[in-house]
């Protein structure tokens, strides 16, 4: 009984409105990818992302994405990677993906480096010891221009 509560009470299963986090477990798929390729890994990204969102697509506001890639092996060029992603997004978080104003993306290789930096967001620290390559996923409301850079 208390194991079903926390797991009801679980961050990662709880559904909410931005911010919006979420992992989704393997390989980034470039833009260069096959259309078949593509698809498959949008819908991936799509169905990671259903289910902490309940939310009707956002239709106004300025969108900042995060999106850290922790990955094994060689590296993929970073400016193929966000673009799927976004795709994915579009018509589930927010009826356009020029709503996004703001984007950061990173690749980083999993090592035992990675899991000794303690700032990392909660779902970052827990994949990297459950997942060999995953990506991080945040959506949240931009901070704008009075942001520090």
């Amino acid at each position: 009984m208390i194991g079903d509560i926390h797991r009801a009470i679980d961050a990662r299963e709880v559904k909410m409105p931005l911010p919006l986090e979420f992992v989704v477990a393997g390989r980034p798929v470039s833009l260069q990818a096959s259309s078949w390729g593509l698809r498959r890994w949008r819908e991936q990204v799509g169905s990671a992302a259903q289910k902490y969102w309940i939310e009707a697509p956002i239709n106004k506001s300025d969108i900042m994405v995060t999106i850290l890639c922790f990955l094994d092996g060689a590296r993929p060029d970073v400016d193929n990677i966000p673009k799927p992603i976004l795709d994915a997004l579009k018509g589930l978080v927010y009826d356009d993906d020029s709503l996004v104003s703001d984007l950061i993306c990173r690749v980083r290789h999993i090592s035992g480096d990675a899991q000794r930096v303690g700032n990392l967001p909660l779902l970052v620290r827990q994949s990297l010891g459950d997942l060999d390559e995953f990506l991080y996923v945040r959506l949240e409301v931009s901070p704008g221009l009075e942001a520090p850079f």
